[in-house]
């Protein structure tokens, strides 16, 4: 029974000595692999990047990670997931080299890369634009033609549709046009019109302009005549954006005013030129005013002056100096009437109109479309000191 017992001791021994000596299994780094569907396409192609191979010496697949280096640029695209099947659509075509990164459940990784050629894909031509006549523009004197500009990124030959109509919802009138210009028939003076230009690629790709507006100048104006009790002399007047407007240059002699060049004849054709700090009070016949930044303003929103432009310094509309100027379609017939500095300079006589509005002054350049708004005694108005005025009636 002693002999028993030892026995039993010594197989315990033995045991424990057995299983002390027995080495942990060494943990082994998964092996990646992964598979791209379709192999060749291009910027539109969505790529299935599937990992689902990959797998485990120790039999862990069910529990690894993968994320994704697209540009093998060392820098991840994707956090550890365990889903193994991605879909990635590339911007640029391009050769790129896709890095996997397997990690098991010890933290052991691995990666593996493959190449593939991206090929440029189709892309849709760009929105149309630049229309002409401009958007919102009104009272213009049509002249039959409407156009854009369209481009195709990839200079590919672009076909269009032009809808037209006076509602806002132009319906189609033309499709498949070859050239970036319309010639349309039956539009009415005194009619405010609507239309788009939809540009479509070889490939069936589409892009829409913006609705455009615009309105025919009808050839009939509300106007007037103004004698002014001071003198008698006689101006012809206009009702824009319901405020009449002088149609001629002031010309009423007020002590200090000068007449360009001091020759008579300028005052005769041009009007007078006076302090820009003179006051409307003094200046206007009784009941009329000198216009406001305000009352300009209005005037060309009413023109068809992009919303907020006529508050920007700088160049600002698109083709409202041509309406606003002499022989322009608005009927308020600005002149080049130059200005005077107090050194007795005069300058700009039949090439710039210049007119002032208390702290602000607008200049138009004879051949351009754009008026330009600025501060008084800024760089470009240091020197403008005797101005042609236009005054106003509200109602």
């Amino acid at each position: 029974m002693h002999d028993a017992r030892g026995i039993t001791v010594l197989a315990g021994l033995l045991t424990i000595l057995v299983l002390g000596c027995r080495k942990e299994p060494v943990n082994q780094a998964p092996v990646p692999s992964f598979t791209i569907t379709p192999e060749t396409g291009d910027t539109e192609t969505g790529f299935i990047l599937d990992a689902s191979s990959s797998h485990d010496p120790d039999d862990h697949d069910s529990t690894l990670w993968v994320r994704w280096d697209y540009e093998n640029d060392g820098i991840y695209d994707w956090l550890f997931v365990q889903n193994r099947i991605n879909i990635h659509v590339f911007a640029a075509p391009g050769l790129y080299t896709i890095k996997l990164q397997v990690k098991d459940p010890d933290g052991a990784t691995a990666v593996i890369t493959r190449e593939l050629m991206v090929e440029q894909g189709n892309a849709p031509p760009l929105k149309p634009f630049a229309p002409n006549p401009g958007d919102s523009s009104n009272f213009i004197r049509f002249g039959g033609r409407l156009s854009w500009v369209g481009i195709d990124p990839h200079d590919d030959p672009l076909t269009y549709d032009l809808y037209l109509g006076s509602s806002e919802n132009p319906p189609l009138v033309e499709e498949n046009l070859l050239i970036d210009e319309y010639y349309p028939e039956g539009l009415i003076p005194g009619y405010k019109y609507f239309w788009k230009v939809v540009a479509r690629d070889p490939g069936g790709l589409t892009a829409s302009s913006d609705i455009w507006r615009f309105s025919i100048h009808s050839g009939i104006y509300i106007r007037d005549t103004l004698t002014d009790p001071r003198d008698g002399q006689r101006y012809p007047v206009i009702s824009l954006n319901q405020v009449w407007w002088m149609t001629r240059n002031l010309n009423y002699n007020l002590t200090g005013s000068l007449c360009y060049d001091h020759d008579p004849k300028n005052c005769e054709e041009y009007g007078r030129l006076y302090l820009v700090s003179v006051r409307d009070t003094v200046v206007c016949p009784k009941g009329w005013m000198l216009p406001t930044d305000g009352d300009w303003a209005d005037l060309e929103a009413a023109l068809g002056m992009q919303a907020g432009s006529w508050n920007s310094r700088g160049w600002i509309g698109n083709d409202q100096a041509f309406q606003m100027a002499e022989g322009g379609t608005s009927g308020l017939d600005l002149q080049f009437a130059g200005f005077a500095d107090l050194s007795g300079n005069f300058k700009f006589l039949s090439d710039k109109a210049f007119y002032s509005q208390g702290s602000t002054f607008r200049m138009l350049i004879r051949n351009y479309g754009q008026i330009y708004r600025n501060g008084w005694y800024s760089d470009n108005f240091r020197d403008v000191d005797y101005t042609p005025v236009r005054c106003i009636k509200r109602y």
